[in-house]
């Protein structure tokens, strides 16, 4: 299991980057088993998925390293949902 923080709002995931995206469903299924009071999970795990693999895939392209090494998945989202969605799914491919 990884190492995570998670609060009523929040889930926190460090060094997320080193984390492979086939792994994030398993990964966001274990955490919600184990904390399922959390409102993280009033959003869908593929919405939870597309803003980890945005952190990722800034992380890969070294853009702002020092704040997207790391997951943050808060509810609500940070941002409009729908950018992460589109986001998310335009850089699925190129995201291991």
């Amino acid at each position: 299991m990884i190492k995570y923080k998670i609060t009523k709002s929040n889930l926190h995931i460090p060094d997320s980057y080193l984390i492979e995206k086939k792994k994030f469903p398993r990964i966001l299924a274990q955490i919600k088993g184990i904390h399922p009071d959390s409102d993280v999970w009033k959003r869908s795990f593929l919405s939870l998925s597309r803003e980890w693999a945005v952190h990722n895939f800034c992380y890969k392209i070294n853009f702002k390293r020092e704040r997207t090494k790391d997951c943050d998945l808060d509810y609500p989202c940070d941002k409009p949902e729908w950018v992460y969605k589109i986001i998310g799914f335009l850089i699925w491919p190129f995201i291991k």
